[in-house]
């Protein structure tokens, strides 16, 4: 039942992929990072489908050459979601996370400070920086429940590059603005039903 209901969900994928092989790739990947131990890297994936034995090239080539949107992942659980989001406002988490990495070729990574550093010293790490967006679900409103945080959003987030002095007006008009909207990306956002933010969620 559990994995029926799954399955059904993962549907909603299909108008991400351009092609429905692609569709049934990227749902059968999920199944085996789901039911993978340990890391859950694509290697071990494939071996949790029992495909080790078979070519790799086309799992790879998924990520590395097919024309899909990641983003678009997100809105089966957002459609489903937002019908239990009764009222005028909805409310999304805001949380960014770091992924360390060790290759010095990865165009986006940079040193930034490691979040499991003590408080006492701060160190840096060398990876990536990513930002989640989770709509919380007020199920306490129906029953006796606390809310429920679904992922809607997961982006890539570099490192802002600082404009040289002497450089024109309009990079630094939009070095600003930029970083004024991750100043305001607080820990929650409410965001009114009827707004264009969250038409665009």
């Amino acid at each position: 039942m559990l994995l029926r209901t799954w399955l059904e969900l993962l549907q909603g994928w299909s108008p991400a992929f351009s092609q429905s092989r692609s569709h049934r790739r990227a749902v059968a990947q999920a199944l085996g990072i789901l039911t993978s131990f340990g890391r859950r890297t694509l290697s071990r994936a494939i071996y949790a489908l029992g495909h080790q034995q078979q070519d790799w090239s086309a799992e790879y080539r998924l990520h590395a050459r097919a024309a899909w949107e990641p983003g678009r992942l997100f809105q089966p659980v957002l459609e489903k979601a937002l019908p239990f989001c009764s009222g005028r406002y909805v409310a999304a988490a805001v949380d960014d996370t770091r992924l360390h990495k060790t290759g010095r070729h990865i165009q986006s990574a940079f040193y930034q400070r490691d979040p499991l550093s003590p408080k006492f010293r701060f160190n840096l790490m060398f990876g990536l920086r990513f930002l989640q967006i989770s709509l919380l679900v007020p199920l306490y409103r129906k029953q006796k429940a606390s809310a429920r945080a679904l992922p809607v959003r997961f982006e890539e987030v570099p490192a802002l590059k600082h404009p040289r002095r002497k450089a024109p007006l309009e990079e630094w008009a939009a070095y600003r603005q930029a970083f004024v909207i991750g100043l305001c990306s607080a820990k929650l956002w409410i965001v009114p039903r009827s707004s264009p933010a969250h038409a665009a969620m």
